[in-house]
């Protein structure tokens, strides 16, 4: 419940932020290693951002063993400047945690 009202916080944030022309930087956090478009998921988070208007932050906290297998191609990240960042996730010291499969 907790991801979905985040989620719909951040949609309402980047909506509000196109309608007054005041686009400002979202993070979109990925807490869920499934292949969904569910609040919480990598392909939610590369959607989400793709349709902010200003480049975003994709972050990492995902449980152990922190390994995504999409089962389909990933949508492109199509704004400028958005980073999809591993270093965010908790535990991370100079080795990449998050494995992307697939």
């Amino acid at each position: 419940m907790k991801s979905t009202i985040t989620g719909l916080y951040s949609a309402i944030i980047a909506f509000i932020a196109l309608l007054t022309g005041h686009a400002s930087a979202a993070v979109f956090p990925v807490t869920d290693s499934g292949d969904t478009i569910t609040v919480g998921t990598l392909r939610w988070a590369i959607l989400s951002a793709n349709t902010s208007p200003a480049p975003d932050t994709i972050s990492f906290n995902l449980a152990a063993p922190y390994i995504i297998r999409p089962t389909s191609q990933l949508p492109a990240l199509t704004n400028a400047g958005t980073a999809i960042d591993g270093t965010t996730q908790p535990g991370y010291s100079d080795t990449p945690l998050v494995r992307l499969y697939g």
